[in-house]
């Protein structure tokens, strides 16, 4: 016998909720606290009519109906305190309850990972003397036991972001929220590599990079054994659909795990970041996944610059596989305004010439350490970044800013939130 469901949420995630529920459970309404959508009649995929109300009218009309609340986190949270503690419902009648606390929070410590070798963390943003909670353990630790250490560690993490004295590198984040979070989150949503992925590994000497050494042989061991511990998340269901993996720090491309984490990654969202001077078939393959997308800094729109910025002498080659990725899947063009480098309409003429041919996202950023630089010539950078957002729109590409996103933050930050 199917449970007759109230769905609580006439939003945009609607249709796709009533898709994935319609065979499983018996949808009889819809609740929203809309008084301007109480009384319409929702069309959904199938045709069918489904008619809102406002929660307490639902309930009062479905009195053994079960709930599922439709929005995703925060607003889920939101909905979830109001139902049990305002209007006093069991938690038993919400199917898709999830026990919350309102208090302080920061979405990447609730459901990230950040590996490294011989540490765990849950983001990469730092302020010089100011190093984000890190959890560093031993070689010999099994992976079991560092799955249930690195839990411990984000209840204590979370429980030092609500004392008086929490993580220096916390301390102002923009991340820091304070609103309802689910109780010991264990899901893990995001995985972003460090240097398991041989983030040790590059060809390129990117002036902005701090990596430029080639692979370290005595790094195999440490590197196998974040590998490992990723693939024990995997079989032992610690993962789920929803789960999303970054591969940052370094060139996938010329790693000697790159076999072995595409295996890891197969059947998962996933971010590539590959600085594209060689073509890859994994890359290729995983992009023919829609939800995945591949991220290059290009940062340039001649070849002259681009040797410049990334010591290596092949903007023809690069570009011709950024067109092959193209045809296959979603591509992200990254451009991170260097002063004395790229601040100049030529190269930004030539980028998005680049862009507009392949259809590509643009992701406008600054260099994550040097902001005193980026600072003394704001004049310049601005127009740069006026430029390239000016010329984006009018080509219709859809473009992304990181300009405030990154630590530590600009002195001239109200001025760049203007330029849009």
């Amino acid at each position: 016998m199917k449970y007759d469901v109230i769905l609580y949420g006439a939003g945009i995630k609607l249709p796709y909720v009533y898709s994935e529920l319609k065979n499983v459970y018996n949808i009889v309404c819809i609740a929203d606290k809309d008084e301007r959508k109480q009384g319409l009649e929702i069309e959904m995929p199938d045709v069918i009519k489904l008619k809102v109300f406002s929660i307490e009218d639902s309930l009062n009309r479905f009195s053994l109906a079960k709930i599922w609340i439709t929005p995703a986190v925060p607003v889920k949270f939101e909905i979830i305190t109001e139902l049990t503690v305002m209007l006093g419902i069991d938690k038993e009648r919400i199917l898709n309850y999830e026990a919350v606390t309102y208090r302080k929070g920061c979405q990447k410590i609730e459901n990230n990972l950040l590996v490294g070798q011989n540490l765990l963390s849950f983001c990469c943003e730092t302020i010089e003397g100011r190093p984000q909670p890190t959890l560093w353990f031993d070689d010999d630790i099994s992976c079991e036991d560092l799955y249930k250490l690195f839990n411990e560690f984000k209840i204590r993490t979370v429980k030092r972001l609500n004392s008086p004295k929490p993580p220096k590198g916390c301390i102002d984040c923009r991340h820091i929220e304070t609103r309802w979070w689910k109780n010991n989150d264990e899901k893990i949503v995001v995985i972003t590599f460090d240097e398991a992925s041989g983030g040790v590994v590059c060809q390129f000497k990117c002036v902005y990079c701090t990596i430029r050494k080639n692979f370290i042989p005595e790094n195999t061991a440490k590197a196998e054994k974040i590998l490992a511990f990723l693939e024990y998340l995997k079989t032992s269901g610690k993962l789920d659909e929803q789960t999303a993996f970054i591969l940052s720090l370094g060139e996938i491309t010329v790693s000697p795990f790159r076999k072995r984490i595409f295996e890891l990654v197969r059947n998962f969202r996933c971010d590539i970041n590959t600085n594209s001077e060689l073509y890859s078939k994994e890359i290729a393959e995983k992009l023919t996944d829609k939800r995945s997308r591949v991220q290059i800094s290009l940062d340039s729109g001649t070849a002259e610059t681009f040797k410049a910025i990334k010591g290596r002498d092949c903007f023809e080659k690069v570009c011709k596989n950024i067109q092959k990725y193209s045809k296959i899947g979603n591509v992200i063009l990254k451009y991170i305004i260097l002063p004395g480098l790229n601040d100049n309409e030529k190269d930004v003429k030539g980028f998005i010439k680049i862009a507009v041919k392949v259809g590509a996202e643009i992701a406008l950023s600054r260099d994550f350490y040097d902001v005193k630089k980026f600072d003394e010539n704001i004049e310049t950078c601005i127009e740069t970044a006026k430029l390239i957002i000016s010329s984006a729109e009018e080509s219709k590409l859809k473009i992304t800013s990181w300009l405030n996103d990154v630590i530590p933050k600009s002195a001239f930050e109200e001025r760049i939130k203007r330029l849009y």
